[in-house]
């Protein structure tokens, strides 16, 4: 019951003891007074006590009242520090959502970032790749132009022993030129000096053979210091011959043969200045002039 309407009740009873009052003085104006008298004293004592009643009621109702008014104070309050702590977060929430969107936008822009360092990475991968590939590409041609040049070196190397045999074909034929001019002068002297009539000169010869071509071949075996190689007594090989060692244009070593086959033969290794091995090439000392 609210405050308004209890106010309305006490008024109410008030206007109604007045009114009471005001009807035993006409009616005991009217009638016997005494009886009124009497009468109004009962209802007196009625709504006296009706009044005491609604009063205690009323205490009692304000009591009532004024407990639920704390409790709903006491509520209230709790309510308020509730909303304060909610509030309190609330700001927490949006300071902490302000800094997840932060670390995010910076996440982003770590990413953006790592993933343009990714591009440039991939792209000199790339050209590295494609540079590798080159340089591959590269060496293969400069590998071919090796053996290219190997061969043209060995080709050189050849016709320079050729060469070399040649001048010493071309020595050895002056030095004996030389000396079949000095016994002729020698023996034109004698003649001229009555000692012997010369009749005639015989055919002049070179001290050691001269081939037209060289006699070439490769090792095919190594031992210590016994070797097999290519060439046999059917290419012009003889026993005691001596063949040069070599590889590109550095010399290895001599080979004295000492066993004949067709095809192939075998003998000792009577020098070097380094290690043969197969498929080091050989050459004729006597018709290349390699000798020492």
């Amino acid at each position: 019951m609210s405050a308004l309407t209890k106010i309305f009740i006490v008024l109410l009873t008030v206007f109604s003891i007045a009114f009471a009052m005001s009807t035993i003085s006409f009616v005991a104006q009217t009638n016997d007074w005494k009886a009124l008298a009497m009468d109004y004293q009962d209802a007196q004592r009625v709504i006296e006590t009706k009044m005491v009643n609604q009063s205690s009621a009323h205490a009692a109702e304000k009591a009532n009242w004024l407990d639920a008014r704390r409790e709903h104070l006491r509520q209230l309050r709790g309510r308020e520090a509730g909303l304060q702590e909610a509030q309190q977060d609330l700001t927490a929430a949006k300071i902490e959502l302000a800094q997840t969107k932060a670390a995010r936008s910076a996440a982003d822009a770590l990413t953006q970032n790592l993933s343009g360092q990714l591009q440039l990475a991939s792209a000199a991968r790339d050209n590295e790749q494609a540079q590798r590939e080159a340089l591959q590409d590269r060496n293969v041609e400069v590998e071919k132009r090796n053996l290219d040049l190997n061969e043209r070196v060995n080709e050189l190397t050849a016709q320079i022993l050729v060469f070399r045999q040649q001048q010493r074909q071309f020595e050895q034929q002056i030095n004996i030129l030389q000396d079949e001019n000095q016994k002729l002068a020698s023996i034109t002297r004698r003649a001229a000096a009555g000692e012997f009539t010369v009749a005639g000169t015989d055919s002049v010869t070179p001290l050691e053979p001269v081939a037209a071509t060289p006699i070439r071949g490769h090792i095919l075996e190594v031992d210590g210091n016994l070797a097999t190689v290519s060439v046999g007594s059917a290419d012009g090989v003889q026993e005691n011959m001596t063949f040069v060692i070599y590889r590109g244009s550095e010399y290895i070593g001599d080979l004295r043969i000492t066993d004949l086959e067709p095809h192939s033969s075998a003998g000792t290794i009577t020098r070097r200045r380094g290690t043969p091995r197969v498929d080091d090439l050989i050459a004729d000392e006597a018709r290349f002039g390699m000798a020492g």
